[in-house]
């Protein structure tokens, strides 16, 4: 199977996804490419200050994210011996401040808000990269499914143990 894109987004996590709909916003195409079988959640819990609050509403999520996430009222700090209390981070008062509250989610909760936004067609599972060949102005990426993508750009949000080349210098002059 060949197929062609302007932009592959290596990585179906919270930054795969969140980036594609972020250029969606500008009108900007981009496919994923996700390893695992279904979009899933690695991990339990994610805070987001307000910024990142924020950043999410400027992407066209924030009705989607404030229906799952958990208005977090603060920090409770104690001595790890004692037990004794030591401060309160009020975060409600922090939201009144900045604009935004602090949100608290499951990650898959969060993870599938950021995904009910994109086309089904733009994201594809079970394709885990196995090799990147450059190829004039672009790339082939090659699955080890056997798919070969045809790719303008490409943006790894894979993790640490990428296939992508993190050594790549400015584009030649």
């Amino acid at each position: 199977m060949s197929l062609g894109c302007r932009i592959a987004i290596i990585g179906g996590g919270l930054a795969g996804i969140a980036t594609a709909q972020a250029l969606k916003t500008f009108a900007i195409e981009a496919e994923v490419f996700e390893t695992a079988p279904a979009l899933g959640e690695i991990g339990a819990a994610v805070n987001t200050s307000p910024q990142a609050v924020k950043a999410l509403r400027a992407i066209g999520v924030g009705n989607r994210i404030a229906a799952v996430g958990h208005l977090s009222p603060g920090i409770y700090t104690r001595n790890m011996q004692t037990g004794e209390f030591l401060e309160f981070n009020d975060r409600f008062k922090l939201a009144e401040r900045y604009g935004a509250p602090y949100y608290s989610f499951h990650r898959a909760d969060l993870l599938d808000a950021l995904a009910s936004g994109l086309e089904q067609r733009a994201v594809h599972l079970g394709h885990r990269l196995a090799g990147i060949e450059e190829r004039g102005g672009g790339v082939i990426l090659i699955f080890a499914n056997g798919a070969r993508v045809e790719a303008d750009y490409v943006i790894g949000a894979d993790g640490v143990r990428s296939v992508l080349p993190t050594n790549a210098g400015p584009p030649p002059r």
